[in-house]
């Protein structure tokens, strides 16, 4: 295990007065240390003088020292507050060509991380991978189906790239590589999901308790959260297939990998998304009344609930505060199959939009084409729109224009 040292923060202090001095290779060594000890640069303005280091000669900067730059970068910019991170995207993309694989990788994981999307630098890599993708490990094939998936993004490639990822999955050359990093592999196929792949056949190999018992342990208390989500899809794409978890499993994986619904009865510091959802469903109540919204935890491998509301084919409300209060929580709930309309409104907060796109991220993308799967007429409540409304009354009429756009899905 790596501890961080006692003294970071005067290193910090220390290359911030002396920047000048180092080589880009001296920084990329003082980078790694950095991140290796998990420890980001606070100071937003060292973080900025490295990448105006590499803009001023990227070619020059050799692939080792740029991928350690890009790991300090990604680790200490988590929101992008400029253009800076778009900027070194496309001076990045004229030298994907003489790049590795790994730093190609890198290079995704920073626009993923910091949800920056820069159509053609991601296209570059997707082609560099694809040419040479019987040496790119499962761990790259992870985070590049992470980040297409993040983005809701096919490359304009001549093959498919996340088809192409698939089939070098299957093949037999990978497998004791599967079994050595077993996680990376089942991460890589729950990403998928994402770009709505789900391939039953990968999921199945995933899923086998012998696979599982290897690669996690015996409890089920070490399954990540893509074992969830893996089980999920199963259970509502291929409702036929036989391999899911125990419900016990299920439950406990559940309990683990959800937030506790908001609710402004309990006393709590919430953040600003649960603030958001809070006000939201408040927004709700006041034009329909209390017992016509209620939050729910509908598809249990994503982190936060969502707030369903009913309407008949009369597009009068329908109540709906005791519909899932006899459902076991950690099951997945489909729409009551009564004739009426079930909508299933997903807050997305500012950390869940790509930046300067208004348009949610691949999570919330898959978590939509869940719901609908399901049976809901799922819709996304923006940040970015509903930050916007200043009154009550454009806060309700931007919500109710969302629910009209829900019910219009077939």
């Amino acid at each position: 295990m790596r501890f961080s040292p006692n003294d970071m923060h005067n290193l910090e202090l220390a290359v911030e007065k002396c920047f000048d001095k180092f080589s880009i290779d001296e920084l990329a060594i003082i980078s790694m240390g950095f991140f290796k000890s998990k420890v980001p640069v606070r100071n937003f303005n060292t973080i900025s003088r490295i990448i105006d280091k590499i803009l001023e000669n990227p070619s020059a900067v050799h692939e080792v020292s740029l991928a350690a730059l890009l790991k300090v970068i990604r680790l200490s910019r988590k929101i992008p507050i400029d253009d800076k991170i778009y900027d070194l995207l496309e001076k990045l993309q004229c030298e994907v060509s003489r790049l590795s694989i790994m730093c190609n990788v890198h290079i995704a994981l920073l626009s993923c991380s910091t949800l920056t999307l820069h159509e053609g630098c991601l296209l570059k890599i997707a082609e560099v991978v694809l040419k040479n993708i019987t040496n790119a490990r499962i761990k790259d094939f992870e985070r590049l189906v992470l980040t297409f998936g993040t983005f809701n993004l096919l490359p304009q490639t001549p093959d498919n790239f996340i088809e192409k990822v698939i089939d070098e999955l299957r093949k037999p050359y990978r497998e004791q590589e599967i079994l050595t990093h077993g996680r990376s592999f089942a991460c890589c196929i729950a990403h998928l999901g994402l770009s709505g792949y789900y391939p039953l056949d990968l999921i199945e190999k995933t899923l086998n308790k012998p696979f599982l018992e290897q690669t996690y342990g015996k409890y089920c208390l070490s399954y990540g959260r893509e074992i969830l989500s893996l089980n999920n899809f199963v259970k509502i794409f291929h409702k036929n297939a036989n391999i899911d978890l125990s419900d016990k499993e299920s439950l406990t994986l559940a309990k683990r990998y959800t937030d506790y619904l908001p609710d402004e009865n309990y006393a709590k510091q919430y953040n600003v998304t649960e603030k958001l959802y809070m006000d939201i469903k408040r927004v709700i109540e006041s034009d329909r009344g209390a017992n016509y919204v209620v939050g729910h935890h509908i598809v249990t491998h994503h982190q936060r609930g969502d707030l369903i509301i009913c309407d008949d084919v009369n597009n009068r409300p329908v109540a709906v505060q005791d519909v899932f209060s006899n459902i076991k929580f950690g099951t997945l709930c489909s729409a009551p199959n009564d004739n009426n309309i079930w909508i299933a409104l997903i807050v997305v907060g500012r950390n869940g939009m790509l930046y300067k796109d208004n348009k949610p991220s691949g999570h919330f993308l898959s978590k939509i084409r869940e719901l609908n799967a399901l049976g809901f007429k799922a819709a996304p409540v923006c940040w970015t729109y509903y930050s916007e409304c200043k009154t009550h009354e454009e806060k309700l009429k931007y919500i109710n224009t969302v629910i009209k756009e829900a019910k219009s899905i077939r």
